[in-house]
């Protein structure tokens, strides 16, 4: 009886290599063909702020993050299906930088759902953005 049950998948954690290796998560999570990505930031491989307190530098960085992420697993930003971003003291004026950075990453056609969240701090001092994702890519639970 049991060979009639579904497989269950189990999920696989991934710790991309260029991405700051942070002991109190898993960078990336599948399961069956969904994956989450934990929030990216602009942190460099060594865990070092990349891009000063300039928004446009430390989004760029993040998307590249983010792009690394999901390159582990197969995926890229055109597979992301939700965005959430996280702005530190988010002000109106920034829309325009960051509807710039989203059209730039991702594809005109396929733009995520997303949500903006503006924020009091992020986990370290001298972050401006973060940015989770959810994404759909049907080969990353085989791992090749």
């Amino acid at each position: 009886m049991d060979d009639l049950l579904p497989v269950r998948p189990r999920p696989r954690h991934v710790h991309p290599a260029g991405l700051a290796r942070l002991p109190h998560l898993s960078q990336v999570v599948v399961v069956g063909g969904l994956v989450a990505c934990s929030g990216q930031v602009a942190l460099d491989e060594h865990g070092v702020v990349v891009g000063g307190l300039d928004l446009v530098a430390q989004t760029d960085r993040m998307f590249q993050n983010l792009g690394l992420a999901l390159a582990a697993v197969g995926g890229s930003l055109a597979s992301v299906i939700k965005l959430t971003l996280y702005v530190v003291d988010y002000d109106a004026r920034d829309l325009p930088t960051l509807v710039g950075a989203l059209r730039s990453a991702f594809p005109a056609d396929r733009m995520p759902a997303n949500t903006l969240v503006g924020v009091q701090a992020l986990a370290r001092p001298g972050l401006r953005i973060e940015a989770d994702v959810w994404a759909v890519v049907p080969d990353a639970a085989f791992p090749g």
